[in-house]
């Protein structure tokens, strides 16, 4: 988990409503500011959200073998896929930042993915050789499918999809868009370090994000932004990696070469007005490194980063944000 939710210490009103879950291998976490103590339907509200996110992971798991993505990718004979509405958005959403990002995020690189271990054993065992490598990158690429009336079309059907960079923040906005259809107007929804806060929180105060310290396992918070009415999402190479040779292989692989990163960032916390857009895009910042990265979120318009880089000669790190960053 990359985020820290600060919770504020109690007031007499208005009151918190939390309900806590498990969801996508991680836990979720929902606060609701309510105007006074009365029952606002917990137990039902619980088994809705359960239900909700139950339904998206059997679109998008692709450890299920019953999933929507599972039984895509598993049929390498056709090129034709009428899908779901909430499949058919995601993907079109992958393909319109794959364009705007020169391809540096792509949920095509399922193959790449396999290749590499990455969900099993990702090791320096299981490095492939550059002609496997060269051969699978043929077989990726969001320019290789085209979109229309829900119906997806591979150019070849042995591309395969991977939407783990962007799920997690898509399931967050749609328990959120849940949250506003009932009437809600303050609340945080966070799925394994994944926000968005609609409103104001108890305090009638911004909500105060903690983005954590990008050693493994270390507790600490090294900065707070104050969010309103939007998405913050992390991607990080601190929390997967392994060492070979004196060279660290990051979990997150770049779709051009089909290697993992090599860049000195570790992390980046994006804010953006949906939590999937601001999960997808710390994805492809990580691809971009520290410095395109950070020009290409000053050109556009709703988005905002708080990067961190290592200094490969002192190992120290150093910060990087957006000139409009919200840091508390």
């Amino acid at each position: 988990v990359s985020l820290c939710i600060l919770l504020l210490p109690q007031c007499s009103k208005p009151y918190l409503v939390t309900l806590k879950g498990e969801t996508m291998g991680t836990t979720y976490l929902v606060s609701i500011v309510n105007k006074s103590d009365n029952n606002i339907g917990s137990a039902n509200l619980q088994y809705s959200i359960d239900s909700l996110l139950n339904s998206f992971n059997n679109i998008f798991s692709t450890y299920d073998p019953e999933s929507e993505i599972s039984r895509i990718n598993s049929d390498t004979s056709q090129k034709v896929f009428p899908v779901s509405l909430q499949f058919y958005n995601l993907v079109l959403k992958s393909k319109l930042l794959f364009e705007d990002t020169d391809g540096a995020f792509d949920i095509t690189i399922n193959p790449l993915m396999a290749l590499w271990n990455f969900n099993t054993n990702f090791s320096p065992e299981n490095i492939p050789a550059e002609t496997d490598i060269r051969e699978t990158l043929s077989i990726i690429g969001m320019n290789h499918i085209s979109l229309s009336n829900q119906t997806i079309y591979k150019e070849f059907p042995q591309l395969q999809f991977d939407t783990n960079a962007i799920a997690k923040g898509r399931g967050v906005d749609v328990v959120a868009n849940f949250l506003s259809s009932l009437g809600f107007q303050h609340f945080m929804v966070e799925i394994g370090g994944e926000v968005f806060v609609s409103g104001v929180n108890k305090n009638q105060k911004t909500w105060k994000i903690g983005i954590k310290h990008p050693e493994q396992f270390s507790p600490e918070i090294t900065a707070v932004a104050s969010l309103r009415n939007a998405g913050m999402a992390t991607s990080g190479t601190y929390q997967k990696y392994f060492t070979f040779n004196g060279k660290n292989y990051a979990h997150i692989l770049d779709p051009e070469t089909g290697w993992p990163i090599e860049h000195d960032i570790v992390s980046a916390t994006v804010i953006a007005e949906t939590c999937a857009r601001a999960d997808a895009i710390a994805t492809a910042l990580m691809v971009l490194g520290f410095e395109n990265a950070l020009q290409w979120v000053e050109k556009r318009d709703g988005v905002e980063c708080y990067l961190i880089r290592r200094d490969k000669d002192t190992g120290d790190y150093i910060t990087g944000y957006s000139e409009n960053f919200p840091l508390h």
